[in-house]
C-alpha cells in the first residue's frame, strides 16, 4: 500500500467535458385542467454550451487547468502535456521526484504517447477506476457549481469565465 509520502509525489491528470443546458427536464407548476395548455407543454428553446478541460493536480496543490478546442488525439494530448504539465513539474517538483498518473483512455495509450512518456515515471492504474483519482472530485465540484449559475451563462465565454472563477 502506498504511503502518504508516495501520494504527495503523484500528479493526477484527466480530461472532462463540461456542459451547460443539456438537462432536458423541465418542471412546470400547473393547476388541474391545465395539462394541455401550450405554456404547460411547449419547451422553451435552450442553448447548450460546453467546453473540454484538461487538468492536473497533486495531492495538496492545484496544478493547471486548460481549455481544449476540438477532440483530443495523440498529437494534441502530447501538446497538452508539453504546454501544461512541465510548468507544474518545474514549479512543484524541481528535483523531478514526481509520479505521473493518468487514466487508461485510448489516447493516453497510443504508441506515440507511450514513446513520448517513456522518460516519465508513471503510476500503474487499473482500467476504468475513476473513484481512485482525486481529480474526479475536482470535476464534480466544477460541474456542481456551474449548475448553480447555469441560468446566468449565455455563451462559451461565459462557461469559461465561470470555470475560472470556480
Amino acid at each position: 500500500m502506498p504511503t502518504m509520502g508516495y501520494l504527495n509525489r503523484v500528479i493526477f491528470i484527466d480530461e472532462s467535458k463540461v456542459e451547460i443546458g443539456t438537462d432536458n427536464r423541465l418542471y412546470v407548476w400547473r393547476r388541474a385542467g391545465e395539462e394541455w395548455m401550450p405554456q404547460c407543454t411547449a419547451l422553451p428553446p435552450r442553448k447548450k454550451f460546453g467546453v473540454m478541460l484538461w487538468g492536473c493536480l497533486t495531492f495538496n496543490r492545484v496544478g493547471t487547468l486548460a481549455f481544449i478546442d476540438g477532440n483530443i488525439d495523440a498529437n494534441k494530448y502530447k501538446e497538452i502535456l508539453e504546454d501544461n504539465l512541465w510548468p507544474v513539474v518545474a514549479r512543484h517538483f524541481p528535483q523531478e521526484n514526481y509520479i505521473f498518473q493518468d487514466d487508461n483512455a485510448l489516447v493516453h495509450r497510443a504508441r506515440s504517447v507511450m514513446e513520448y512518456r517513456c522518460r516519465i515515471t508513471t503510476l500503474s492504474w487499473p482500467a476504468q477506476s475513476p473513484v481512485l483519482n482525486i481529480i474526479e472530485n475536482f470535476w464534480h465540484r466544477i460541474k456542481r457549481e456551474l449548475q448553480h449559475d447555469a441560468c446566468n451563462i449565455t455563451s462559451f465565454t461565459g462557461v469559461k469565465t465561470a470555470i475560472r472563477r470556480i
